[in-house]
């Protein structure tokens, strides 16, 4: 973009007060970085936040399952059981999927090991 710059203004003799102005370091590897504030969100508190969600998600598919088990023949039962039980195995695949995202951005992004 600087180079077309030049161009445009070279028969104006704009271009040596071009060459001259450099643009302010930003602060965004400052935010992005391990120390930063979203690195710290990232290695300190989603982990956590992602464990008590897997946590709970295994809680609910064992009571689903015992419901659906339990439902004596109860058609209406065992569906509202079998309904919970998808549910709660789809939010616990979004829960890896989310851990596996968390990973590749900790090792990508924020240099770390991956492992949080």
């Amino acid at each position: 973009m600087q180079n077309q710059l030049r161009k445009l203004l070279a028969p104006t003799g704009l271009t040596a007060i071009i060459a001259q102005i450099t643009l302010p370091k930003s602060d965004v590897e400052k935010k992005f970085s391990a120390q930063g504030l979203i690195g710290k969100i990232i290695s300190e508190f989603l982990p956590v936040v992602l464990g008590i969600a897997g946590f709970i998600t295994v809680i609910v598919i064992i009571i689903s399952g015992i419901q659906f088990i339990t439902s004596g023949g109860n058609p209406e039962a065992a569906a509202a059981a079998r309904g919970r039980l998808t549910f709660a195995v789809i939010g616990f695949v979004i829960i890896i999927l989310a851990f596996a995202i968390l990973q590749i951005v900790d090792k990508i992004f924020l240099g770390n090991s991956g492992v949080v």
